[in-house]
Parts: structure tokens; C-alpha cells; sequence
């Protein structure tokens, strides 16, 4: 197969895939742009190095002709209109196993040549297959975290499942595959950080950890009051993306540009890999991203998860210290401006017992659940 650059075009909501146009900076109205964590400013050099990390990164969609679910009795051969939670669940977990597994070697793991067989090695791992046999050497693929969802949520086919709930079937069939033993994935739905918890559950730090935080940012829309916080957590080196949504469409959001959050849409049907082992270029170009959706803020629903990817323990120590500085400064902020929220919505504490919590722009009581 030939390895082809992709180039990726900078689309506004609703917009189709089509004839590519480069992404690129401008001094006048695009001066920075941040993707997981990597910040771009303009530049002819620097819109090369943007089209080359928009075009690694690890995209899915919606499939069709994928092979019949027979294990839950059902002839459907596609999740067009009703799983987009678990694409974007599938996406926030390759960006994590993708820094996990090869970005130790490089700063940026770039498709090409020389890297091909470790993104075809990646993708094997999130192949659609409808035989129990082959899931378990493609256990994050679409069958795979559907019969979790099933299990876990008793949510019949073709209904629209929740990003808590697609998170929640990626955490369980992580858990249970036995390819990726070297990383600890554990999730927060409060957004509240419990140290005590952490300890435990990485036992010295033999592996590396996987953080995904939930939060409630606002009674349907979300609090505008918390973008810049939102942007804070975006710029840190460990972020890995976001799920996000729009008008009940759950989108992968991947950094942001201006008072614009940038964002892979799965609500894109294209045909499944016959052969994951053999893919022809065709296929192994559906797993890369050929379009970038930018939507303003104020677009955005208040359910929010984000996931940080931290290496070892030194490095989770830096993390809290930033997290600490973060929520200092928006203390600081806050005593200027009544307009702005009175603290950051990480929380950090030791234990868990005994709590009670809000999430921040909700008046609805949330369960602590760090697992």
C-alpha cells in the first residue's frame, strides 16, 4: 500500500466531506491553534506541521456493511443515527493508546512510511468483527463495546446511548482484553480527583494511567463562564481530547482556536474494512480524519469529558501542581470578576468518604464514581 498525506479541510457545522482544502493559519484570523495539547502559531512552516498532526490523528465514524451482529440475534450491519457515543468513546481511547504506546519515541507520531505498520497494528485493535474469536484480537472495535453497552446498560439496538455510558463499556471491555497490560484507564463522573483512589488502583505506578474526567458544566447549554477553563485543560501537554456535543451529536473535540472548539465528527458513514489485516488505501484512509469541525462555544451542551494520558508518577505529581496553579488562578480571577466561577471544576481531595457533591452549574446531585 502507499501512504498517502491526507489533507484536511476546516469545516463550520453541517458541513459534508469534499474537495480538500489545506488547513492553515493566518496572522489576521487565525493566530493560534491548539491540538492535544500542541500549540500552533502562524506560519508556513508551522501549517505544515498542523496538517501533519490533524492527519495522524485517529478518526472513526459511523460504518455501514459492517458484518451482522449474529451473537445478539440481529441481522443490523450498521450504527448510522445511533452510535456516535461509542465512536467518539473509540477515538478518546486510540488518542490515548496512540501517545500510550509510540509517542514515547517522538514528540509527534505522524503517519508515513515509516510509521504505517504501527497505525495498521493500532487500528487492528478497533476493527469491527462479529466473531468472538477475532474480538479478542480486536477488543476495542464496534461489536466489542456494543454487547458491553448491552450487558452493562440493557439498552436495545439502535437507541442512542449516552458518552457516560459508551466511557463506561470502554472502561469494562478494557478491563477484560489482554492486549494493552501496561495502562490503567480510571474515570471520575463528579470531576473530582480523589488521591486516595489513585494510590490504590495504580499500585506503585507499574503502569501508566489513563484519566477521564466528567463533568456537568451547565443546565443544557453550557456555562460560558467555564471555556476558559475548558481551553486551561486543553493546553496542558497530557491532554488526549475531549467528548463534547451539539445538538444531541456527540463529537470528539481535540483542541480549539480562537472562541472556536475544533472537533472530529463521526456523523460520517463509510464503508467497513473487509480485511483489517489487509487494508488497501481506500480503508486505511478512513481512519484518518479528512475534515476538522470548528464550532463556537456557545454551541456546546453542558455534559463534558475529558481524559488527560500521564505516563508515570512524576508525571501525575506535575499534573496536580498544574491543576493546583490552575485553580489559584481562577481563585484569583474570580476575587477581580463576580462574573466568573470562585474555583476550577477539577477538584482535587485525598478521600472520597463521606461526600457529597454538586457538579459545578447543576443543581443536580451526581454519584461519586472512580473506578
Amino acid at each position: 500500500m502507499t501512504t498517502t498525506q491526507n489533507c484536511v479541510q476546516l469545516v463550520n457545522e453541517d458541513s459534508l466531506f469534499s474537495t480538500c482544502k489545506k488547513f492553515t493559519l493566518s496572522s489576521a484570523e487565525r493566530p493560534m491553534c491548539q491540538i492535544l495539547g500542541k500549540i500552533f502559531y502562524c506560519g508556513e512552516k508551522t501549517n505544515e506541521l498542523l496538517q501533519e498532526e490533524l492527519s495522524s490523528l485517529m478518526f472513526f465514524s459511523y460504518k455501514k456493511n459492517m458484518k451482522e451482529f449474529q451473537y445478539l440475534s440481529t441481522t443490523i450491519t450498521t450504527d448510522n443515527g445511533w452510535g456516535c457515543s461509542l465512536r467518539t468513546s473509540q477515538m478518546m481511547l486510540a488518542q490515548g493508546l496512540k501517545r500510550h504506546l509510540y509517542e514515547k519515541r517522538v514528540q509527534s507520531f505522524i503517519f508515513n512510511e515509516k510509521t504505517k505498520l504501527d497505525f495498521q497494528h493500532l487500528i487492528m485493535m478497533f476493527a469491527e468483527s462479529n466473531s468472538l474469536e477475532n474480538m479478542s484480537q480486536s477488543p476495542f472495535g464496534f461489536h466489542s463495546l456494543l454487547t458491553q453497552a448491552i450487558n452493562l446498560f440493557q439498552v436495545p439496538l439502535k437507541q442512542q446511548y449516552t458518552p457516560v455510558q459508551g466511557i463506561k463499556a470502554l472502561k469494562q471491555q478494557f478491563k477484560q482484553q489482554k492486549l494493552v497490560k501496561s495502562l490503567k484507564i480510571v474515570t471520575s463522573s463528579t470531576g473530582i480527583i480523589f488521591q486516595e483512589d489513585i494510590r490504590q488502583k495504580m499500585k506503585n505506578w507499574q503502569k501508566s494511567l489513563l484519566l477521564i474526567l466528567h463533568f456537568k458544566l451547565g443546565t443544557g447549554k453550557l456555562n460560558q463562564i467555564y471555556v476558559e477553563q475548558i481551553k486551561s485543560l486543553m493546553d496542558l501537554e497530557y491532554f488526549v481530547g475531549a467528548i463534547g456535543g451539539i445538538k444531541n451529536k456527540s463529537l470528539f473535540m481535540v483542541g480549539y482556536m480562537n472562541d472556536q472548539f475544533l472537533s472530529l465528527d463521526p456523523h460520517i458513514q463509510q464503508n467497513a474494512c473487509k480485511d483489517p489485516l489487509n487494508l488497501n488505501d481506500e480503508e486505511m484512509s478512513s481512519f484518518f480524519p479528512k475534515k476538522v469541525r470548528a464550532d463556537s462555544c456557545i454551541k456546546y451542551e453542558g455534559d463534558f469529558t475529558i481524559s488527560f494520558y500521564i505516563r508515570s508518577e512524576k508525571q501525575y505529581t506535575i499534573f496536580l501542581q498544574k491543576i493546583s496553579n490552575l485553580n489559584k488562578q481562577y481563585q484569583q480571577q474570580s476575587s477581580e470578576n463576580n462574573h466568573l466561577p470562585n474555583e476550577f471544576f477539577i477538584g482535587v481531595q485525598d478521600s472520597k468518604f463521606d461526600i457529597s457533591l454538586k457538579f459545578q452549574g447543576s443543581s443536580q446531585e451526581q454519584v461519586i464514581d472512580l473506578a
